[in-house]
């Protein structure tokens, strides 16, 4: 397999790229702390990537029966637009059986980056769903931040509000 998604951390150096991978890709407002992602249960995964020996970049994903969400994908800056985000993206996809949803949340598409990223998206399969979706804080203080709930296969009403309901309890802690 060209790539290995290690769950545990081999080193100190894996847990120091993945803090400094994930805080520099995803502004604080889009992220927990990382300390926090370390003691979250069973459910959720945070993987460093590995490519022929090298960390190439970090995934986080929580797995909810037949639903994997997304959380958070990050390419090593240095290692970015020259198609390895897309070959990790197919690779973990392959592991899925057919009849697994995935979904993720991305930006607005209000700009040049934005946009980029849905793209890179739509490449691999993934759709903008209809639904107005807000994205909870995760820290006190902050608002919720509206952005595009994408998905691998198109979401119906009552598999929208199931899905949304499972994100904002379990991974934001809402009811």
């Amino acid at each position: 397999m060209p790539f290995d998604f290690s769950n545990a951390f081999i080193s100190e150096t894996d847990r120091d790229f993945a803090k400094r991978l994930l805080e520099s890709a995803f502004p604080a407002e889009e992220r927990p702390s990382f300390e926090a992602m370390e003691r979250r249960g069973d459910e959720y995964r945070l993987c460093v990537v590995h490519k022929d020996g090298q960390n190439v970049g970090v995934l986080g994903y929580w797995t909810f029966g037949k639903t994997v969400y997304v959380e958070h994908f990050a390419i090593s800056e240095p290692l970015r637009n020259n198609g390895l985000g897309g070959e990790v993206l197919d690779v973990f996809l392959a592991g899925l059986t057919n009849d697994t949803q995935m979904v993720l949340e991305a930006e607005l598409p209000d700009n040049h980056l934005a946009q980029g990223r849905i793209e890179f998206y739509r490449r691999h399969g993934f759709i903008a769903n209809i639904y107005e979706y807000l994205q909870p804080p995760y820290h006190s203080g902050d608002g919720f931040l509206p952005m595009l709930l994408l998905s691998r296969y198109p979401l119906n009403d009552m598999e929208y509000e199931e899905i949304k309901g499972v994100l904002y309890k379990k991974v934001y802690g809402r009811d």
